[in-house]
């Protein structure tokens, strides 16, 4: 009998252990890296799936950010952080009844690194995203262990409408992402508390929680949103009985709890003084039924469910804008899955009751306190922002609602788990509800992009830009408002207040070491007087109004007598708040001005300039006083209001995209 070497078909290859399996056998087995990998895979697939889902979100909203751009309250931070040292009054300062000291060193740091950045902005928000998504899993995970129906939930946050609005608005990212940070983070360490009673536990929870009430006033409620969540599925018996029971079994717990609310209110009230508006609650007839029946109705039941499907840009800033039929049938799934999970288990009202009563303590009230006196109750309902965090409560609640909690004995990492196999027609029905959710929150995005209106900024910062390094140095800017349609507008009304002046918004792109300032109306003599036009270009001024009448034949300076030099004005200008005098003095010195009726010093330079004085009112002509005539030439003379030219050289020469 011949023998076999070991590379033949039927050679035996050695074990290890005394055992032998066939060449042929060996071959046809996978790498034992994929044995490994699919080990790895089966307890872990759930918490791979859903970090996937969450990566597929980041690069979603990725497009969504690709299309926006900063706007309104955006250029307070940019300004402040540009302006201010990072102290105490920087970061409690309160914006419009807002304290939001989390955000505010957030935009500290990204400003200083690069103002007006968005692409470092975008990235920030994309971090900070996928940040809470992570979070969420995992505050779904320790809830709920390695249940298939978390990913589920997962699925609700990630594909809700209710946070393009937010997440395109960096000033309300800075409020919402670290709050949907913190209050998960929370849930999570709360939850573990209360499971093993250790303290580590507890205090992260109480060091999250102060974060989220630091990120903005929102994050009081979450401690509330604790004791609801302790009270309902975590402690056995009948809710009044469990919310007893949870209250003196873990009294030290929400007595840190309490006590940190009692300090963020007392911050808080101490620090009201620097806002720039106070909160108030609004009037008998401020709209409170109207807002929450909106914000409800047109806004969060349709967010949740792909929609609204439709938008009403305003501004800049797109609000929730349904199709009547199709809001009511996103009421009536609403109220069908709400009947489905109570009928299922009994306890699940008080999921409900537990989302409800976030809404209206977290979302309606705030907004009610802080903007009910100054905007219609539908129209602060209609702003898909004010609902941005709810799509995580209701991730939870769902959950709470239709999956089973891990029990206090489990252990932290619990096995999985396999639910009961489903009928045919309940799988359908959610296999049919998720993908019209898909397809609605898809309809929604592209609706929402396709609304967005972020090209006049980017080209007009970009071209700022441009222009601030081109200019001369030394060149003084005449201030002026930046255009609506680059900061926003509110009501279609332009932005209100300083903060929308050139020298404000431009402020954080000026280099100290250029010399280049603004001036609100110009006071003395200013040879290249320049302004920004309505495309971010420096350009020079120019006056309209009314110029003198021409000088007498083989005259360049205007007849002076021994006391003065009267200039007379082709016609009375009907607007004026500038006087553009040109000169030549062979001496530096002071002259007195006069126009109608009043009289104001300017002061001269030695040569050929051009000198500005502020005035008001109306007067046919134009007298000078103060210098001897051999030394001074006084030449055309304009009355009116200054402009950026519409001709003539620009820095730069055109305006670019962004």
């Amino acid at each position: 009998m011949s023998e076999r070497g070991p590379s033949s078909p039927g050679a035996l290859v050695p074990l290890g252990g005394g055992r032998e399996r066939s060449a042929a056998d060996a071959g046809t087995a996978g790498p034992p890296e994929l044995g490994r990998l699919g080990e790895w895979l089966r307890p872990n697939w759930i918490r791979l799936a859903g970090v996937l889902l969450v990566g597929a979100q980041v690069w979603w909203m990725a497009g969504l950010l690709a299309h926006s751009y900063f706007r309104l309250d955006d250029f307070y931070y940019v300004e402040r952080s540009a302006s201010e040292g990072l102290g105490w009054n920087y970061l409690m300062w309160i914006n419009a009844g807002k304290l939001t000291p989390v955000g505010s060193l957030i935009a500290w740091g990204l400003t200083r690194t690069s103002p007006y950045d968005w692409t470092l902005i975008s990235a920030a928000t994309l971090v900070l995203l996928a940040a809470a998504g992570l979070t969420l899993l995992r505050m779904l995970r320790t809830l709920f262990g390695d249940h298939p129906g978390i990913l589920l939930l997962l699925l609700i946050y990630v594909l809700s409408p209710l946070a393009f609005a937010g997440l395109s608005w960096w000033s309300v990212v800075l409020e919402v992402l670290p709050l949907e940070i913190a209050m998960f983070c929370a849930v999570d360490a709360h939850v573990r508390y209360v499971r093993t009673r250790r303290w580590r536990h507890a205090l992260v929870a109480l060091a999250w929680l102060v974060t989220g009430m630091l990120s903005t006033d929102r994050g009081v409620a979450v401690p509330l949103l604790l004791l609801a969540v302790t009270s309902a599925f975590l402690t056995p018996g009948t809710w009044w009985y469990a919310l007893g029971k949870t209250l003196r079994s873990l009294w030290r717990l929400w007595s840190l709890y309490a006590a940190a609310m009692i300090g963020y209110a007392a911050l808080y009230l101490v620090q009201l003084k620097t806002s720039s508006q106070t909160p108030s609650l609004p009037g008998p007839g401020g709209g409170i039924f109207e807002f929450a029946w909106t914000l409800f109705r047109l806004t969060f039941v349709p967010g949740m469910l792909g929609g609204p499907w439709r938008w009403f840009a305003s501004g800049g800033n797109e609000v929730a804008n349904p199709p009547a039929a199709l809001a009511w049938v996103a009421v009536a799934v609403a109220a069908a899955v709400v009947l489905v999970s109570i009928w299922g288990h009994l306890r699940a009202w008080r999921a409900w009751v537990i989302l409800a009563g976030w809404i209206i303590v977290a979302d309606c009230l705030p907004v009610l306190i802080g903007r009910g006196q100054l905007l219609p109750g539908r129209l602060l309902g209609e702003e898909t922002r004010y609902v941005m965090e709810a799509p995580g409560i209701a991730a939870l609640v769902i959950g709470l609602a239709f999956l089973p909690v891990v029990s206090a004995s489990a252990s932290p990492r619990p096995p999985v788990r396999t639910s009961p196999p489903m009928g045919r027609a309940r799988t359908g029905a959610i296999v049919g509800l998720l993908t019209a959710v898909l397809i609605g929150s898809i309809w929604s995005f592209h609706a929402y992009v396709a609304g967005t209106m972020s090209g006049p900024a980017r080209s007009y910062f970009a071209t700022a830009r441009l222009a601030l390094a081109g200019a001369p140095a030394g060149t003084v800017v005449v201030d002026a408002q930046v255009p609506g349609d680059v900061l926003g507008t509110v009501l279609g009304r332009p932005f209100p207040g300083p903060a929308a002046q050139a020298s404000h918004v431009l402020a954080p792109l000026v280099d100290p070491a250029a010399g280049l300032r603004f001036t609100v109306r110009p006071d003395g003599t200013f040879d290249h007087l320049m302004e920004f036009d309505g495309w971010g270009r420096l350009v020079q001024t120019v006056m309209l109004g009314t110029s003198s009448e021409p000088l007498p034949a083989s005259r360049s300076c205007w007849p002076q007598t021994a006391a003065d030099v009267v200039v007379p004005l082709q016609h009375v200008p009907a607007e004026v708040t500038e006087l553009e005098i040109d000169y030549v003095a062979a001496t530096a010195g002071q002259i007195q001005v006069s126009y109608a009726g009043h009289t104001e010093a300017m002061n001269l330079s030695h040569g050929l300039h051009v000198a500005y004085l502020p005035v008001s009112g109306q007067a046919g002509s134009v007298t000078v006083t103060g210098m001897d005539p051999k030394l001074l030439c006084v030449g055309k003379v304009q009355a009116g209001v200054l402009l950026p030219s519409a001709t003539g050289h620009a820095i730069p020469e055109l305006a670019v995209n962004g």
